[in-house]
C-alpha cells in the first residue's frame, strides 16, 4: 500500500485512484470523529463529505514537513464541526430537538402549545406598551 506522501503527490497530478485509495484509508475514522462530535449520523455523513471536498480543494496547500496528513485532514474535519455549531442548521436542529422533547408524550402537546400561546400575548403586550397602547 502507498503512503500518504504518495498518494499526495500523485493525487496532485490528478490521479482519481490516488484519491480513493486516500478517501478508504481515512473515511471511516473522519466519519467516526465527527459523528461523535456532533451526535447525528445523517448531519456526520454530510459533514464528512464536505471535509472531502475541502481537502482535495486544499490539497496543494498541504505541506508535508508541516505535520502529518491524517493530522492535517483531523484539523478540516474540526473547524467543519465548528462551522456546522456557529451555523443555522445546527440552531434549527437544536430548537427542533427541545420542540420535540417537548411534546414527547400528548399530555405536554397541551402545555407547549399553551406555553407557546402565552408567550405571543406576553410579546403582543410588549409591542402595545411599547407603542404607547397599554
Amino acid at each position: 500500500m502507498l503512503n500518504d506522501k504518495k498518494l499526495i503527490k500523485e493525487i496532485k497530478k490528478g490521479s482519481e485512484v490516488a484519491l480513493e485509495v486516500l478517501m478508504q484509508k481515512y473515511y471511516k475514522g473522519i466519519y467516526s470523529f465527527i459523528t461523535r462530535r456532533i451526535g447525528d449520523s445523517y448531519t456526520a455523513y454530510d459533514l464528512t463529505q464536505e471535509v472531502f471536498i475541502k481537502m482535495l480543494n486544499s490539497v496543494n496547500a498541504y505541506n508535508e514537513e508541516k505535520g502529518k496528513f491524517e493530522n492535517w485532514l483531523l484539523t478540516i474535519a474540526i473547524n467543519r464541526c465548528r462551522d456546522f455549531y456557529k451555523s443555522k442548521g445546527y440552531k434549527m436542529k437544536a430548537y427542533e430537538v427541545q420542540i420535540t422533547e417537548s411534546i414527547k408524550d400528548s399530555s405536554n402537546v397541551v402545555s407547549f402549545l399553551e406555553r407557546n400561546e402565552t408567550l405571543v400575548e406576553i410579546k403582543q403586550a410588549m409591542q402595545r406598551f411599547r407603542h404607547g397602547r397599554a
